[in-house]
């Protein structure tokens, strides 16, 4: 099971980078994106600290609205005909503003 899926995470990334060759991919809004990535994990936090007070769960729960959104997304939207240049991107881009939220995020929150 775990070759598997290790096979698929690689044909995952052979396909997200055949799609992304094909057009280039900061043509999109970034603005979205990193509102995802910053503006709403800053504005829940204070929402998830009044509900629990265990800093591991805070921490989860953190982690959980900080994250870019899955590769299975442009998986799911080639298979279902649907816009899977669009979804790639999406995908893509949020992988890398990751980079540089996330540990923007935890250090602003001091987690």
């Amino acid at each position: 099971m775990v070759l598997l899926k290790q096979l698929l995470i690689f044909l995952f990334m052979m396909v997200l980078g055949y799609g992304m060759a094909k057009k280039g991919i900061m043509e999109e809004k970034a603005c979205s994106a990193i509102k995802w990535l910053l503006v709403i994990p800053l504005a829940a936090m204070p929402v998830i600290r009044l509900v629990t007070s265990n800093v591991t769960m805070q921490a989860v729960c953190f982690v959980m609205l900080a994250t870019p959104s899955g590769t299975m997304v442009s998986m799911m939207a080639q298979e279902c005909g649907g816009e899977y240049m669009t979804a790639s991107k999406g995908v893509t881009l949020t992988m890398v503003l990751s980079i540089l939220t996330m540990p923007l995020l935890f250090a602003l929150l001091r987690m």
